[in-house]
């Protein structure tokens, strides 16, 4: 018996799958903004990701006394008698201009999670981060993820043979339009059958019961339209073989 391999039901959502993977796209650059501003307060190029996903669990202001604390300590900032709180409350470190930077991405980076959290797909910020390249960015994952939402897929192997018959439907349908027999205007394939039904015969009983109608182009319009309308030309038979 061969594996049941689901099969993809009409089109992709291909509308929706390029909103959603815009939106994720403006959200892994800020990311990346926010990335790249952190590990240059800190000056560290091999940061990890972590602090980033810390530092979004946090409000504005849980942020600010973050940042200080992190900035103080990775560069062993003392002053004898000072508690670090007592350094961060008298306002005594000064901090890089990539500080107010890192506040303004963090917000942007907060908008675009806000924003992102509205289109009913999810997937973590954190399993976009690529180690091998430090950044983030949508992979392979991502897409087939993405792809799963915005399509349907049969579930059975009876629903792979339903589907196949509907898809021949829709293949013969789209050849007719294509012909002209019917128009491709709003719903008029939805009349094929009454259209067509003046080129078929049906035979009863028959498990196959339809085929054309032999005088299909010399009986109704929609089909006479397609025929042969040269005049009928006699032809003479030896008269023989008429009497005998």
């Amino acid at each position: 018996m061969s594996e049941f391999v689901p099969k993809m039901i009409g089109l992709q959502d291909v509308e929706n799958h390029e909103k959603i993977k815009s939106l994720y796209e403006d959200l892994i650059n800020r990311a990346n903004t926010l990335w790249v501003t952190t590990q240059n307060l800190f000056q560290d190029p091999e940061l990890e990701p972590d602090i980033l996903y810390e530092m979004l669990k946090k409000n504005e202001a849980e942020l600010v006394l973050f940042l200080k604390h992190e900035f103080i300590r990775r560069n062993n900032i003392e002053y004898p008698g000072l508690s670090v709180e007592k350094l961060i409350s008298l306002d005594l470190i000064s901090l890089p201009k990539e500080y107010d930077t890192i506040v303004l991405n963090w917000k942007a980076m907060n908008e675009g999670i806000e924003t992102v959290g509205k289109c009913k797909f999810e997937y973590p910020l954190r399993m976009l981060f690529d180690p091998n390249k430090c950044i983030f960015e949508l992979d392979e994952s991502f897409e087939s993820a993405l792809s799963e939402l915005t399509s349907c897929y049969t579930t059975t192997e009876k629903q792979n043979e339903v589907l196949d018959i509907i898809e021949r439907f829709c293949n013969v349908v789209n050849d007719m339009i294509e012909s002209k027999i019917i128009r491709n205007d709003g719903n008029s394939w939805a009349f094929v059958g009454e259209t067509i039904s003046q080129a078929i015969v049906a035979k009863r009983p028959s498990t196959r019961p339809l085929s054309p109608e032999r005088r299909m182009f010399k009986r109704n319009f929609i089909f006479e339209r397609f025929g042969n309308n040269a005049p009928f030309e006699a032809y003479h038979q030896d008269r023989n073989k008429v009497v005998f």
